[in-house]
């Protein structure tokens, strides 16, 4: 199943969101593992108004893995700070070592998918007042009983193209 974030909720957070960096859809860092499991963030769609970006999180759980069934997908416009927290954020103080929180945690969207791969649809404003707004996501995975707690993505920036 795919969540549609409302079009109120989605401008909001790109009219506060950084200015545009050259390329459209940009990498920031990398998954952290459990050592058995690495999650991933891929984008498929290209990041214009009008247009529906799928954010897709794939891992490599091993059959028998027991995860949370919903990973909360993040939706931020910053990657230098949120709130008091300066970013990127090393989590390993709160028992997630070598994972990173690279974005604000601004938006959460749920879904209703399963391991291994979830997915999330975004359907960008059909308003060209919003070509050049950046904004960032980076899926937070939590796992049943695990060491770590919690897993983060990479992360991207996206920029709203012509």
């Amino acid at each position: 199943m795919t969540f549609r974030l409302s079009t109120i909720v989605l401008a909001s957070l790109l009219c506060a969101a950084a200015p545009a960096q050259t390329d459209n859809v940009v990498s920031i860092g990398a998954g952290c593992t459990s050592g058995i499991i690495r999650p991933f963030l891929g984008i498929t769609g290209t990041p214009r108004p009008g247009q529906t970006l799928t954010f897709t999180l794939s891992n490599n759980y091993p059959v028998g893995t027991i995860v949370y069934r919903n990973c909360p997908l993040w939706l931020g416009a910053s990657r230098t700070r949120w709130g008091a927290v300066i970013l990127p954020c090393n989590l390993a103080p709160l028992g997630s070592p070598n994972c990173w929180l690279y974005e604000s945690l601004d938006i959460e969207a749920f879904n209703t998918g399963t391991a291994p791969v979830q997915t999330c649809s975004l359907r960008i404003p059909n308003d060209r007042g919003l070509i050049g707004a950046v904004f960032h996501a980076q899926w937070l995975v939590p796992i049943l009983g695990g060491n770590p707690w919690l897993l983060t993505t990479n992360a991207y920036a996206i920029t709203i193209e012509p």
